[in-house]
C-alpha cells in the first residue's frame, strides 16, 4: 500500500477526485497524521525486526531512542548478530521467583533464556540470565516512522489498515473546514476509524507481552 492508494480512496468518498477542495499537500499531511495515529493506537501495525546489542552483565535493558515500544524478544543471535540461536521465552519475575528465589543474582551467561516486559515501560525489558558480554538479540519493535515525502511512497502499514487510514484522513480534513456543521461529520469518520481498528486491537491484545509480576 502506498500513499496514492489512500489518497484515491479518500478523494472518492470526499467527491474531490480532481483535488479542487484539498490539494495534494493537505492530503499528504493528513495521511502522515493517519500513519502516526494508527501506529499509536495499534503498535503492532508498524513493526520492524532489528538487531539489539545487550548491555553486558545487566538484567535491565533499554531499546534505542528511535524505538517507541518493544513487541517481542525473539532469539539469541550471538556476539555479532548473525547467528540463529536459541529462542527466548516471555515470562514474569513471579514465575522465575517460584523456580529460583535467587534468579536475579545468578552468574551471567552467553545465552539468554527468558525476558520480562512491563507495558507501562514500553522501551525497557529484563533478560535472564544477565548477558555475559555484549550479546546480540533479535527484537521486534515499533519504531518512530518518518513522514512520507510524497504520496507515491510506501505507507509501511499493511493493507488491513487501509480503511482505517482512509477514515482518519477524511475525518482530519473535514475538521479543517471553517464551518461547525462539519465537525460532527468529521467526528463520525474518526469514530469509523476507531471501529475499524477496534477489531484489530482486540485481536492484538491477546499477543501483547505480559506484565512483570
Amino acid at each position: 500500500m502506498v500513499g496514492t492508494d489512500v489518497d484515491a480512496d479518500a478523494r472518492k468518498l470526499l467527491r474531490d477526485i480532481t483535488s479542487v477542495v484539498w490539494p495534494a499537500a493537505d492530503m499528504l499531511s493528513a495521511i502522515n497524521a493517519a500513519r502516526r495515529e494508527i501506529g499509536n493506537l495499534v503498535p503492532q501495525a508498524v513493526t520492524f525486526t532489528r538487531d539489539f546489542a545487550c548491555a553486558s552483565g545487566e538484567i535491565n535493558q533499554t531499546v534505542p531512542t528511535d524505538v517507541t515500544r518493544l513487541i517481542q524478544v525473539v532469539r539469541n543471535t550471538g556476539l555479532d548478530g548473525t547467528e540463529k540461536g536459541r529462542s527466548i521465552r516471555l515470562t514474569t519475575a513471579g514465575e522465575l521467583m517460584a523456580w529460583d528465589r535467587d534468579w536475579d543474582r545468578r552468574d551471567p551467561s552467553d545465552t539468554i533464556q527468558h525476558y520480562m516486559y512491563d507495558p507501562e515501560q514500553p522501551r525497557e525489558f529484563q533478560v535472564w540470565p544477565a548477558p555475559d558480554g555484549e550479546l546480540h538479540l533479535e527484537l521486534v519493535t515499533t519504531d518512530m516512522v518518518p513522514d512520507l515525502a510524497g504520496l507515491a511512497e510506501a505507507m509501511i502499514l499493511g493493507d488491513i489498515y487501509r480503511n482505517a487510514c482512509v477514515y482518519h484522513v477524511i475525518g482530519t480534513l473535514l475538521m479543517t473546514v471553517d464551518d461547525d456543521a462539519f465537525k460532527p461529520i468529521a467526528e463520525s469518520w474518526l469514530a469509523r476509524r476507531n471501529e475499524s481498528l477496534g477489531i484489530k486491537t482486540q485481536m492484538d491484545s491477546n499477543r501483547k507481552p505480559k506484565e512483570i509480576k
